[in-house]
Order: C-alpha cells, then structure tokens, then sequence
C-alpha cells in the first residue's frame, strides 16, 4: 500500500529556525497557500507540499531595520491530476505569476521573500525514483493543503531507496553552477555580506551531502549525516585525503551554526572563503568523477581538459543520448547555444556544456583573468562570449550558465 502525506497546516510545525519569526512565517505561508488555491482553481491542484528548509524548520529570517529579509526561499509543490504537456505549461505560468506577485505583495508588507512554486502530477510524484530530491520529500516534505488520500508518496524496495553515486555528482554539479552565480554577485559588489554568508553555509553543507551520497553514508537529517560522513571518512583513506587541508568538518559545524539562526551570516563570507569552498568542490569533483569515469582521483588534476573529458566519461554513452534527446527539440536560444558549446568544448552533452562551465568558471577563476590564457580562449570560443576575460568574461559566463540551469534543470527530479 501506497504512503501517503498526513496534512500538516501551517502552524502544526515548526518552520522558522528563529523562533522569533515564526508566526510571522506562518501568515506568509498561509497567504501563498490562499493564492495558489484560488490562482491555480481552474486546474484542479490536489494539495500544496512546503519542502526544503521550511519544511524541515529551518527557514532562516533576519531583520534588517524595517524589512524582514528570508535567507531561504519559501518551496512549495503543487500536486495537480495527470494533464496533458500544454496543462503543465500553462500551470508553470500561472505559478510563476502568482509568485511574483506574491513577492511584490510581500515586500509592500517589509517582507523580503523568494516564493518558488513547482508543479507535479501525482502519478510522477509516486512513481519517482531515489533521488536526492524525493528522499528529502519523503523524510521533510508537508502536506500544508490538499487531499492527503488522492497524493500517494513514492516508494522503494529495501536496499534501493537511497540515492545512487551518480545522484552525488549531479548534486555537486548543480550546486557549482549556483555558487559561481553568488561568487561572481559577491565580486561584483551585488552580494552584501549576509547573502553570500548565507550561501557559503548552505554550500558547504551540500558539499557534504554530495561526498555523504558518495560515500553511501546519506542520512535526511542534516546532523545524522554529517556524524556519518566523519564516521565515513575515518575507514576511507580515498575520501579523507580529498578533503585533508580544507578544514571540511570545521566549516560544516560553522555552516550548521548559521543555518539553525546560531550564527550571524555576515561574519562568514570574504575572498579567502569562496577560494577555500572552490579548492575543496575542485578535490571532492575529481574525487567522484574518478570513481564514475574509473579513473585515478588525482589523474590531470591539475589541466582544465580533464574536466572536459571526465564530464564526458562520468556521463556514459547512455547518459549523454538521454540528454541530447531531452535538449535535441528545445528551442529557445539558451539551448540552442548550450548544443553548439557541447560541440565546441567536445563534451558530450548540453546538460555536460553547462556543468563544464560552472566547474571550470569555479576551480579556474584566476586563471580566467588572462584572456590568452587557453582555458579563456575555449570558453570564449564555445559560448561566443563577448567579454575577453577577467571578472567580465566570468560575470557573462556565469550569467549564461544560471539562466540554462533554472530553465532546463532546476526542476529535473521531477
């Protein structure tokens, strides 16, 4: 028999890592639930699930002077009945409307708020794999609104209901790609102090679950997992030479310290941390790449074509036909351009085009200053960037980057 969500309303559990917010929180959900309900009617919704860090308590709110600033986006999923690809299209739409003005509406109140609404039928939502993302459904997901019996959770057979190794590095690649976006704003003078603090918790915390799913040691409570991966690490002398120097484990107490409203976010982030997250990300991408590619960890480190190739590798043959298929019709200028650079850069896949570039805009970030350098050449040449290089060409490339990961991407488990 099916498992299914018990309804949960808001004020039932707790969202808010500072308690003080908390009803605060409460309101706000309430009113996205309202405006979902009513904006989305014509499509039948089943219920509202809240995931991601509201779900699991630790919403993370600080006040600055008037306004209410949220650290973590406010997620939710609405389930709908199975509908045609155009049902799904026009409900994305309407979704994203609602949203946004859910946000206006919010910041007219000093309610500074990031609402991020996905819709997904209820036989994918039951028939969805071990992914990292429907693990953390199972364990934290809410059922805040909506038929609890008509929303049936996804199951797995004992030993299959944990994420594989290949869920590890598309993790550590999707978080690369959101990283050099704050790294590139926090450069810029775009990202004050409490954003990129903010991120750079949440970063090293995924670094970790990322190395966790790679070590076969994932657990859905954030402190669980991180006692596992240091227990982990202790009887794996492949793993623990990755992260000898980068401080791992003192970072993630840092990192849980903020998260959970214990530390203030503007006394992490300056340059030396971004270079200390991206060295680390660097050791811990080789290190699972290797394992998927069955190559040496430490096999070319050191040249940027080795990213090229163990992308393509770690892939699999299988792999990439199933993401030029996924990419093949899509036409919309960001894909069009991510198939020319996987031409270009020889990588295999548009989906390896965009991950290639986030990794090496991140481990390479100096050496992009030098536009004859090789690398900034190849980048250039593959995305036809304007810019020559330095702090230019990464803020055009990484532009470009995030743009394709929230429209193509984002919403892949699903």
């Amino acid at each position: 028999m099916a498992a299914t969500l018990e309804l949960r309303p808001p004020g039932s559990f707790r969202l808010c890592a500072n308690p003080a917010y908390e009803q605060h929180a409460v309101l706000r959900l309430r009113r996205v639930i309202d405006a979902v309900v009513q904006g989305a009617a014509g499509f039948a919704p089943l219920g509202v699930i809240v995931v991601g860090s509201a779900a699991r308590g630790e919403a993370l709110i600080v006040g600055e002077r008037r306004l209410r600033r949220w650290l973590s986006d406010l997620q939710c999923i609405v389930v709908i009945p199975r509908r045609a690809r155009a049902s799904r299209d026009q409900l994305e739409t309407a979704l994203a409307a609602i949203a946004a003005r859910l946000e206006i509406e919010a910041r007219s109140h000093d309610d500074a708020v990031q609402i991020k609404l996905w819709p997904v039928a209820a036989a994918a939502l039951a028939a969805t794999g071990p992914t990292l993302f429907a693990c953390e459904l199972v364990a934290h997901g809410k059922l805040v609104w909506g038929r609890p019996n008509e929303i049936a959770l996804p199951t797995w057979p004992p030993g299959t209901d944990v994420p594989d190794t290949g869920e590890a590095f598309r993790l550590l690649n999707n978080r690369i790609v959101e990283q050099v976006a704050l790294r590139v704003r926090h450069a810029d003078g775009w990202a004050d102090a409490i954003e990129a603090g903010y991120g750079l918790a949440k970063y090293w915390t995924e670094l970790a679950t990322s190395l966790s799913l790679h070590l076969g040691c994932y657990r859905p409570n954030l402190r669980e997992r991180v006692f596992a991966v240091e227990t982990a690490l202790v009887a794996d002398a492949g793993a623990r030479a990755a992260v000898v120097g980068n401080d791992l484990l003192r970072k993630l107490d840092d990192a849980i310290l903020l998260r959970t409203g214990k530390l203030d976010p503007a006394r992490w982030p300056s340059a030396a941390d971004f270079e200390d997250s991206a060295r680390f990300a660097a050791s811990l991408w080789h290190l699972e790449s290797a394992a998927l590619a069955g190559a040496s960890a430490d096999e070319g480190c050191d040249d940027w074509r080795t990213v090229v190739r163990r992308m393509r590798r770690a892939a699999g043959t299988t792999g990439m036909l199933r993401d030029w298929m996924r990419w093949l019709f899509v036409a919309d200028d960001g894909a069009r351009e991510l198939r020319r650079a996987a031409a270009a850069l020889d990588v295999g896949s548009p989906t390896n085009a965009l991950y290639a570039a986030g990794c090496l805009l991140h481990f390479y970030w100096s050496e992009l200053s030098d536009s004859d350098a090789e690398l900034a050449r190849a980048l250039r040449a593959a995305f036809n960037a304007r810019a020559a290089s330095g702090a230019a060409l990464r803020r055009e490339l990484a532009a470009r980057a995030l743009a394709a990961w929230e429209s193509f991407l984002r919403r892949a488990a699903w």
